[in-house]
């Protein structure tokens, strides 16, 4: 099994994705500033985006905004003092910033030696007082929901808290406190990417019988749809239940996409099972029930074709793990 730990802020923070269906804590490197206690208190903060961000990714100024909303909401009640932010997107001096933010494909401040992670956001730990300018960075590719949680994890890094404080829906290390329902969605990635992988194998068993179909040896064709059948079955079942799961935890998203595989393994099993059919009987000689199975299998494969399978990484976003 494929794992990926990813990381958020200095130290290790983890969160799921496509192909990671478990996540390990890493070490621990983090960055503080010196000096009195409340580094923010009673002074505006002025955020800036970095030059290359401002063109960036449709919507993350937004999702910062959010985020610093929030911290002013709830500074007082975590760090214990008032935040205030002004935010200058288009500031030329970005050393007049005390606080840059910065969208990017790989984060290098907070990689952990000795460890083969891949880190979602860094920021300093601001424990004493204020830098002239601190750097945040935050990962581009991941969905808004788990982006705006970034933010609001790594800001709140820079108002002094750590991975123990709270509130650790935003500040733990562990992603089944930042995202509701962590485990039920884990397993539903983990059993999709299994199902994808059996997908794949009645498919080939399907053209497998196609081709033997083709050129008419009908016996030769049997068991490859009849194996083909067995796979979409097995396929079908736990695509129900896994979407039955997701609907349990009004992940919307990922309830259509499962419903879509559902319906793709439905109609091609319905498929090899009326070829094989029709492939028997041809072999016996019943033209008759042929052409009727024939025509039903037809029918049942181009229903299939309105339907598809997509990637686990498009579940993984779906369900908020990515």
């Amino acid at each position: 099994m494929n794992r990926r730990t990813l990381l958020l802020s200095v130290g290790a923070v983890c969160a799921g994705a496509a192909g990671c269906t478990e996540l390990e804590e890493a070490g621990e490197r983090i960055s503080a500033a010196t000096g009195p206690d409340r580094p923010w208190a009673n002074l505006p903060v002025t955020v800036t985006l970095d030059d290359q961000t401002e063109v960036g990714r449709e919507g993350f100024e937004g999702l910062l905004l959010d985020a610093m909303v929030y911290w002013e909401d709830h500074s007082e009640e975590y760090a214990g003092y008032e935040i205030e932010y002004t935010f200058e997107p288009t500031l030329d001096d970005h050393e007049d910033a005390d606080i840059v933010v910065e969208l990017v494909e790989d984060v290098q401040t907070c990689s952990v030696e000795g460890h083969d992670q891949e880190a979602v956001g860094c920021a300093p730990v601001i424990t004493g007082s204020a830098p002239e300018t601190a750097r945040v960075e935050i990962k581009d590719g991941f969905s808004d929901d788990l982006t705006l949680v970034t933010i609001k994890h790594e800001l709140g890094h820079t108002l002094g808290l750590g991975h123990d404080d709270e509130p650790q829906s935003i500040m733990s290390a562990d992603p089944a406190d930042r995202i509701p329902d962590y485990e039920t969605r884990v397993d539903i990635h983990e059993r999709y990417r299994e199902t994808v992988g059996r997908i794949n194998e009645g498919t080939s068993r399907f053209n497998e019988g196609i081709e033997y179909r083709g050129d008419q040896e009908w016996e030769a064709a049997i068991e490859p749809f009849e194996q083909a059948a067995e796979h979409y079955d097995w396929s079908h079942a736990e695509l129900v239940e896994m979407r039955e799961d997701a609907e349990s935890i009004e992940a919307d998203g990922a309830v259509e996409l499962l419903g879509e595989a559902e319906s793709f393994t439905r109609y091609y099993g319905e498929a090899a099972r009326l070829f094989a059919e029709e492939v028997k009987a041809r072999d016996d000689g019943s033209l008759v029930d042929a052409e009727q199975y024939q025509n039903e299998a037809r029918e049942a494969f181009e229903a299939a074709q309105e339907y598809d399978v997509e990637v686990g990484y498009t579940l993984a976003e779906a369900l908020g793990l990515q």
